[in-house]
């Protein structure tokens, strides 16, 4: 389509794959990329992210406060939330009943955090916590109970992030993290091995991120996104 553009990409393994896209539409491929095929979604939305738990269970998240939903591998989507002054850019699937979303919504662009436990027959509403000026960055949840986000936070002349942990599938969070840096993106392999990354830096933990470690600093380096397949090898 003219002007159409990937927003995001979930793999299953190396064949099940799907990305969503600027204009709505989500492509979808079953033999690991070499050819790929639309799924009407009935939206026009821009959709910024998308998490399948399975097979048949996936959601995609974005602008107008869409999230729409599948029970078949994509063959058909359902629309279980649409709010015009809303923006999704995170989504965190735990399962085929639990999953995560994040953004913002009004015209002061408040953070919000959405959940479902229930396949998104219903979304509950989660309120993050954040310092003065720290927005959400990126969220992701390893269980039903375990999750983490990670923040920016501008006050001029001075920016940073945060790293925050939630044990009891969100009714608290604690900030384990404070950098000097922005925080753009975090990953967890398992329970206890994590890495988040931002301007300048990548932080990482073994215990499940009740402490972090700056292995690196990189100057003039601004990463945006962070994928691991175990414990050592990562992107």
């Amino acid at each position: 389509l003219p002007g159409q553009n990937y927003t995001s990409i979930d793999f299953l393994d190396s064949l099940n794959g799907w990305a969503s896209t600027n204009k709505g539409t989500i492509i979808h491929t079953v033999d690991g990329g070499k050819s790929w095929h639309y799924q009407p979604t009935g939206t026009s939305a821009v959709l910024r992210k998308i998490r399948f738990a399975d097979k048949l269970n996936g959601w995609a998240v974005g602008d107008s406060g869409k999230i729409i939903h599948t029970t078949n591998g994509g063959n058909s989507w359902v629309t279980q939330n649409t709010l015009a002054n809303m923006r999704l850019t995170m989504l965190s699937v735990i399962n085929a009943q639990n999953a995560w979303a994040a953004g913002t919504w009004g015209s002061t662009n408040q953070e919000i955090i959405l959940h479902t436990t229930n396949g998104g027959d219903s979304w509950n509403t989660n309120n993050p916590l954040l310092l003065q000026s720290e927005h959400l960055s990126d969220l992701m949840f390893i269980n039903e109970n375990k999750g983490w986000y990670c923040t920016w936070q501008y006050i001029s002349p001075f920016s940073g992030g945060g790293i925050y942990l939630t044990s009891n599938a969100g009714q608290s969070w604690v900030r384990k993290q404070s950098s000097e840096y922005i925080q753009s993106a975090i990953f967890f392999i398992d329970e206890n091995y994590g890495w988040s990354v931002g301007d300048w830096s990548v932080c990482r933990t073994s215990n499940g991120g009740l402490n972090w470690s700056n292995p690196g600093t990189f100057s003039s380096q601004y990463f945006s996104d962070v994928y691991f397949i175990d414990h050592s090898v990562g992107w």
